[in-house]
């Protein structure tokens, strides 16, 4: 069980084991138009068209940048990703990815339930204070730098 937190047009996974249940984030209807085009068919794959935060409501997306991060530009969904996993009745996560543009820290402050459920945790980190908050979020991880801002998680 696959979840991609900020898919955009990337299907990298599934082109690894294509077999396995996929659950793809993309708040932008091109890109997750785009998803939903490419995975026609598929019953293990699910689209959802809305971003993953701290709290349910709406942000602000700013296009240029493909980020909430300026509180600016066209308001989107949010929902969180303990609200995705109880309402589809999730019961792991073999990985967990999230590449939100600095909304990764909001992703998983909305998803204390789900980072129970997970195995590995691939997330990407911007600063030093973020990155703790982020790590104390994953008591139960050993995380570790793997280049590129991104941090791999491992249940100890």
């Amino acid at each position: 069980v696959v979840f991609d937190v900020g898919a955009r047009t990337s299907l990298d996974y599934l082109s690894v084991k294509p077999n396995a249940e996929y659950h793809l984030f993309e708040p932008y209807s091109l890109f997750s138009e785009w998803l939903r085009e490419e995975t026609i068919g598929m019953s293990n794959v699910f689209v959802n068209g809305y971003a993953l935060g701290e709290k349910e409501g709406t942000a602000m997306y700013d296009v240029g940048l493909q980020s909430f991060q300026l509180e600016c530009g066209i308001p989107l969904p949010v929902k969180t990703l303990d609200w995705y996993i109880e309402k589809n009745n999730i019961i792991r996560i073999d990985f967990l990815k999230i590449d939100a543009e600095k909304w990764d820290c909001k992703v998983l402050q909305g998803g204390k339930k789900a980072i129970a459920l997970a195995r590995y945790i691939q997330y990407e980190t911007w600063d030093k204070e973020e990155n703790d908050i982020m790590t104390g979020l994953l008591g139960d991880f050993t995380c570790e730098d793997i280049g590129k801002r991104n941090m791999f998680c491992t249940r100890k």
